[in-house]
């Protein structure tokens, strides 16, 4: 009997067989690239989301993948200078350091790898309204094409965080969200190289995490105006009191 999570799943080889002969979406159908939670198939399988096909696929030197969505989750952003100068397999803590934050291990992965999904548009509709706080933004990804070498260059979505959710640095991730990442990245085939890359990253502390997770633009906005709202109750409650 099969598990939700393998239903409609092609084992790996066909899907690389597939993708030999190019993902090139018919209408109603796109081309999304998942780097976090969403390799994972029983993620996929909980929101009902089905591809059509699949392929492991390395995104350009020009992004880098940092845990700095708010809550310590995945995020794409622009690559540091450093990161530009280093090979595919390196990892860099250049945001990890920033500001005095020190952390002993990398959070942040130059060129990361994950899953070039091949989607229905409604189910790419699914997985954006249940990421909260991140936007869907064209990202260019290489997919793999055999043991040791590189196949089609393309163009395909991927999930951005909103500049009002995301951490002033990057930090280590909670360690049930990074144990997503790497089942998924099994899953998938992802490079084995990469794979270790997660495994070495650190997590956040256990016991609930700390404030400098929640450190975004958008708290501050709410802090400021509850404590402004708080300020004219108070004015409020002395000049009729």
């Amino acid at each position: 009997m099969q598990s939700c999570c393998s239903v409609a799943w092609t084992s790996a080889r066909l899907m690389r067989a597939a993708a030999a002969q190019g993902l090139s979406p018919a209408p109603g159908q796109t081309l999304h690239f998942a780097y976090g939670a969403n390799m994972n198939r029983a993620v996929l399988a909980k929101r009902e989301v089905r591809p059509l096909k699949s392929e492991p696929a390395v995104a350009s030197a020009s992004v880098e993948l940092a845990f700095r969505h708010r809550g310590g989750y995945a995020t794409l952003q622009q690559a540091t200078a450093s990161a530009n100068l280093r090979t595919q397999s390196a990892i860099h803590a250049a945001d990890c350091h920033a500001q005095g934050t020190a952390y002993g291990r990398a959070c942040c992965l130059a060129r990361p790898h994950g899953t070039l999904y091949l989607l229905q548009e409604h189910d790419l509709k699914k997985l954006a309204a249940r990421e909260t706080g991140y936007t869907l933004q064209d990202v260019t990804v290489t997919t793999y094409s055999g043991e040791d070498s590189w196949g089609e260059e393309t163009q395909a979505s991927a999930f951005h965080s909103r500049p009002s959710l995301m951490l002033p640095v990057a930090v280590p991730p909670p360690a049930d969200y990074l144990e997503l990442l790497i089942e998924g990245a099994q899953q998938n085939e992802l490079d084995h190289s990469y794979i270790e890359r997660l495994r070495v990253i650190q997590t956040a502390p256990p016991g609930g995490l700390p404030d400098e997770y929640f450190d975004t633009p958008s708290g501050i906005i709410a802090a400021v105006a509850m404590g402004a709202f708080l300020t004219a109750v108070g004015v409020a409650w002395w000049t009729f009191s």
